[in-house]
């Protein structure tokens, strides 16, 4: 079912001084998408609506990380990511699963932690055939044969992620950020692992933050941050947030 809610419904963030995105721009910033392909192309077509109804704005698409693992189909969202970073200058942000991809590429320890936490669906979505054998195959065979089967602009694409990107009053990254420091003294791993000090925190931040990793039925807006993980690929539910000047909306699958 499709979901097209204003913000504006649900607490507002500040009720003296709204937050804003550049001037002219026209955000979509999408949740973790953890390798929901058919969930993603719903969200795409809503996204494509919207866009065809405001095409006097520059258009800019965010997606928060993990856009990988846990789903059938990994492979296929990062395939559409590079088309549509290509045509549509996207920007797509690394969450955790993409840094733990990287690292399983590069060692066997790491790939076996990864496969343990989600990244054997997506080792399965490059090599689909493995699957009915998956279980009778060597650990190191496995991890073989993928690091042949992923493409080069697969890599590619990983290694070139992003962890922060700011838009007016906004700052977008995948897990959150470390109250008490500045947005450019951040951790890489906190911007990719961070949940309850920062989920906790009240304190104002620099901009407000637009973030994913932790799953809520809905999402959450908060004075300082706003929570658009919605758990799709245990829901069904992927979360687009659009900003456009102060006005806030929500599209959802």
């Amino acid at each position: 079912m499709s979901i097209v809610q204003r913000v504006t419904e649900l607490p507002p963030l500040n009720a003296s001084k709204p937050p804003r995105v550049a001037e002219g721009i026209r955000v979509y910033a999408v949740g973790d998408i953890h390798g929901e392909i058919d969930i993603l192309r719903n969200l795409h077509r809503q996204m494509e609506a919207d866009q065809a109804a405001h095409r006097n704005r520059i258009q800019q698409e965010i997606y928060l990380g993990d856009m990988v693992d846990r789903g059938p189909d990994s492979a296929a969202v990062l395939s559409t990511l590079i088309e549509r970073r290509r045509a549509r200058g996207t920007i797509c942000l690394s969450g955790n699963h993409e840094d733990m991809m990287l690292e399983a590429h590069r060692g066997l320890a790491a790939f076996i932690h990864w496969i343990a936490l989600g990244g054997l669906p997506a080792v399965l979505s490059y090599l689909p055939e493995l699957a009915p054998v998956v279980g009778e195959l060597e650990v190191r065979e496995l991890w073989d044969r993928w690091r042949r089967a992923i493409p080069e602009a697969h890599l590619t694409f990983l290694h070139s992620l992003s962890v922060t990107h700011v838009c007016g009053d906004y700052l977008f990254v995948h897990a959150g950020v470390r109250p008490g420091v500045p947005v450019e003294a951040q951790s890489r791993h906190d911007c990719l692992w961070i949940r309850h000090d920062f989920l906790r925190s009240e304190e104002t931040f620099s901009h407000v933050v637009v973030h994913g990793h932790t799953p809520a039925p809905v999402p959450e807006l908060r004075a300082n941050r706003i929570g658009i993980d919605t758990g799709a690929v245990f829901t069904g539910r992927l979360t687009c947030l659009v900003l456009d000047g102060s006005e806030q909306t929500l599209l959802s699958t």
